[in-house]
């Protein structure tokens, strides 16, 4: 074993991400052996993705491996989007072994579970869950056919026999339910899909990141009850690409081009509602699940960019302008378009989020019902927000 990764995973069990039912399936496995011959690195403008072969730089290709870092593996379902071989969007990537070592400690697996993988990658993943539990207790679900064919050569390659289906891991795999567990790599916005409820065991445990339009960080670990309902808190931070049923589109406005906007100062700063992801920035997320954010950075050392705000619906954006004068004056130029006042709204937001003693994330939980699923604060019944 690579001693690079060897201190990586001691790393890990440091920072308390790593159990120790999980140091030994990390050390078996060799990332390596599941990545790609092509990886993709952000442009230095960060405007796109740039291709790097294996058998052009392979010490340019190999440095990320071995690192807590996430490597992009695909970019525009498989075909790059810009001129020149040059990719727009991720849409598949071996995660951070950070990310992983949480996510498959809040599984809180023991032997002989039976384990349902949404989102199946480069197989990475999958291959832990083998080494842990056996490839006979293992079902991963992927739904682009050239990823799952890179997949399933690399997990037979390093000796492991899950079965791989490829199919729309939204809709689970009904065929070797129920599970015991249902894990998931893609991110889901809003409603846990029923499906996954449905074919997990009573008392079973559903481990997925969850997100909004607004912020894409939390790891919900839910708990299935016997009566088909799941509840339980955010556990750690995860951000992950979409289930493909439910990805964003890419529309973003263009204040420059709608004039009529109206003007004002906020002494709100901006981070506090996009930054502070274990606090407000969360809170905001939750109360207003239908706006989406950028930001367009002004000078090179970040100290000079404007917030964008949008809801989902088109109808309406916002703007708030940070630089060293506003920064100095406490106040912050702030233009809203649009029948709905979206940076009034996400002021409404943040100050619910104090009154509120300012709680952090792993405060807030989800509860699925059939017909019913919400976000809540300390306990069920304080709803913040439904999402059906």
């Amino acid at each position: 074993m690579n001693q690079r990764w060897s201190s990586l995973v001691e790393l890990l069990g440091e920072k308390g991400h790593l159990t120790e039912q999980w140091k030994r399936p990390f050390l078996a496995v060799d990332r390596e052996r599941f990545i790609p011959e092509t990886i993709w690195r952000p442009k230095p403008d960060g405007r796109g993705y740039l291709p790097v072969r294996r058998d052009e730089d392979p010490v340019a290709w190999r440095e990320p491996i071995h690192r807590d870092e996430f490597i992009v593996t695909q970019v525009d379902d498989g075909v790059p989007a810009r001129p020149d071989g040059i990719g727009r969007s991720i849409t598949s990537s071996s995660s951070m072994p950070g990310v992983m070592a949480a996510m498959l400690k809040a599984m809180d697996v023991t032997d002989g579970l039976r384990v349902l993988e949404i989102g199946t990658g480069t197989g990475y993943n999958t291959a832990l869950l083998c080494e842990r539990l056996g490839s006979e207790q293992v079902t991963t679900v992927e739904i682009d056919q050239e990823v799952s064919t890179h997949a399933r050569a690399a997990l037979a390659s390093a000796g492991y026999t899950p079965a791989l289906v490829c199919a729309d891991g939204e809709k689970g795999w009904p065929g070797r339910a129920p599970y015991d567990r249902v894990l998931s790599t893609v991110g889901v916005r809003g409603a846990v899909p029923s499906a996954w409820i449905e074919q997990t065991r009573p008392g079973g445990v559903i481990v997925t990141p969850w997100a909004t339009a607004y912020l894409a960080f939390a790891l919900a670990r839910l708990v299935v009850d016997s009566d088909g309902t799941a509840s339980g808190r955010f556990a750690d931070r995860a951000a992950f690409m979409d289930l493909r049923g439910r990805r964003p589109d890419r529309y973003i406005p263009q204040p420059d081009d709608q004039p009529g906007a109206t003007e004002s100062t906020s002494p709100l700063h901006p981070w506090h509602v996009t930054g502070d992801f274990q606090g407000g920035a969360f809170a905001v997320s939750v109360l207003l699940p239908d706006c989406e954010q950028d930001v367009a950075y002004r000078s090179d050392d970040r100290s000079a960019y404007e917030l964008l705000t949008w809801d989902t619906a088109h109808t309406s954006w916002a703007t708030v302008e940070v630089n060293p004068q506003a920064q100095d004056a406490g106040r912050y130029p702030v233009r809203q378009y649009g029948p709905r006042h979206l940076w009034d709204e996400i002021e409404a937001a943040y100050a619910w989020w104090t009154r509120r003693e300012r709680p952090d994330y792993t405060r807030f939980g989800l509860t699925v019902t059939p017909g019913r699923q919400w976000i809540w604060l300390d306990h069920p019944a304080d709803t913040v927000r439904e999402f059906l």
